[in-house]
């Protein structure tokens, strides 16, 4: 004898898994979104959204989301309408579903939450202007740097290094910012992309070692240790002969372990035998910091050292000295001249014990020549 079966008490229909969205049970809510999304019925789009806002439970708003876009088409607009939402909640879900989309033409209405009041909710735009690829977005990032906690800053950092080398210029002007918080994630983010992309902010990095904040000092320093243009290595190597403690050991740390790539010998060029590293880097940052014009004495004109001779000889002369006295003060400035101008004659600023042409003795090495810093 056939047996009638009971009525399944299963709700099938878009319309009333969408009535079940406002369950009490956060199980029925979930079970409700995610066969709305099985189903993709477009009709039910507008009760997926409005639902943003309300729902508590992470899991059920995942499978909002899901759902939404699986109808992306009728939703997104209403999506993007809740990015105005006095709701704050209702702001976070939407920016992240639009970042699921990762649609390039959303850029725009993303990055207006970057700088929403609520935290969470413009920490979840910078991952959703990530999202989109779209350049666009990079000034409004830019806007919130040095913003919430070292959570929140690492999330802006990370969205901005996802832009590469189109986000450099922007990043190089806040380090000139006037708040220190700013410049210094301006030089973390710069440090995150390294080289090649963060390497055309190699000069302002140099201007942010010398920074009125410590931390600004610190953060710009690491990050030349992570490009590969010369004038960052160079710069390095200048400050592992500064008195400030922290920035002369982080630049030494960074000096041992310095890329192959980061050649700094063109800015001394030599014959005879083969220079050591260490002798070539002493060179360059000869030519870095003391700024010779003349490599040997017998290359400056004759003409440079009377003209300096009698404009010293004749200052002595006005101020009464006798004129033998008068004499050797104009030959000193002369030779002064010299000591400062020469590269061989010049104190090395790697080891100021002694001249540079006392470093190439019993080495073979012939300084042939000297470019000024690019």
């Amino acid at each position: 004898m056939e047996t009638s079966r009971a009525p399944s008490s299963r709700p099938d229909t878009a319309p009333e898994l969408a009535y079940l969205l406002g369950d009490a049970d956060p199980d029925v809510r979930l079970a409700a979104a995610l066969g709305l999304g099985e189903q993709a019925d477009s009709g039910v789009a507008g009760a997926l959204v409005h639902r943003f806002g309300l729902e508590r439970d992470f899991q059920v708003r995942e499978a909002l989301t899901w759902a939404a876009l699986r109808i992306r088409e009728a939703a997104l607009p209403l999506v993007i309408a809740e990015l105005g939402s006095p709701n704050w909640l209702a702001r976070l879900q939407a920016v992240h579903t639009i970042g699921k989309a990762g649609r390039r033409a959303d850029g725009e209405v993303v990055a207006t939450l970057a700088g929403d009041p609520i935290d969470s909710v413009a920490e979840r735009a910078y991952w959703a202007a990530a999202q989109t690829r779209n350049p666009c977005v990079i000034p409004a990032l830019v806007a919130s740097l040095g913003r919430g906690d070292a959570t929140h800053r690492n999330s802006l950092t990370v969205a901005l290094a996802s832009f590469g080398a189109s986000a450099v210029p922007a990043l190089a002007d806040a380090l000139g910012d006037p708040a220190a918080a700013v410049r210094c994630q301006a030089a973390e983010t710069l440090s995150d992309l390294g080289g090649p992309e963060a390497d055309q902010a190699a000069q302002a990095l140099i201007a942010a070692v010398r920074d009125s904040d410590g931390a600004v000092r610190l953060a710009a320093l690491n990050a030349l240790g992570h490009l590969r243009v010369r004038a960052a290595w160079l710069a390095i190597d200048e400050v592992a002969l500064c008195a400030e403690p922290r920035l002369r050991h982080l630049a030494q740390r960074l000096a041992a372990r310095r890329p192959a790539g980061a050649a700094f010998a063109p800015l001394v060029t030599c014959s005879g035998a083969a220079a050591s590293d260490d002798l070539m880097r002493a060179l360059a940052l000869q030519v870095r910091v003391a700024r010779p014009r003349y490599l040997r004495r017998e290359d400056v004109p004759a003409e440079t050292l009377a003209a300096a001779r009698r404009e010293a000889e004749a200052e002595a002369l006005r101020r009464g000295v006798p004129a033998q006295v008068a004499h050797r003060i104009g030959v000193g400035r002369a030779e002064g001249l010299i000591h400062w101008s020469v590269l061989l004659e010049q104190v090395s600023v790697a080891d100021p014990g002694v001249i540079v042409k006392d470093l190439l003795l019993g080495t073979g090495v012939r300084i042939t020549g000297f470019a000024a810093e690019e």
